[in-house]
């Protein structure tokens, strides 16, 4: 998935915020607008479960590497 300079940028400062535990308790808006640039299931696990620990960086860049699929059905 491609993202602009500034998505991209914008990602980037999304997960800098989310990983902030100075936090204020309203990490849903920027979750779901960090989802809907990056789309990866796993953006939440790239950025607290990974060992060794990504950096912001990294972790859209690893998000970016998501591509979603279609298990087709059979035939009838």
């Amino acid at each position: 998935m491609e993202l602009s300079a500034d998505e991209r940028a914008r990602a980037v400062d999304l997960v800098r915020e989310l990983r902030d535990p100075m936090l204020p308790n309203a990490l849903g808006p920027r979750y779901e607008e960090l989802r809907r640039l990056v789309i990866s299931p796993r953006v939440w696990d790239l950025m607290f479960w990974t060992v060794p620990e990504l950096t912001d960086e990294e972790v859209v860049e690893e998000a970016l590497k998501y591509e979603p699929y279609v298990i087709l059905g059979h035939p009838a």
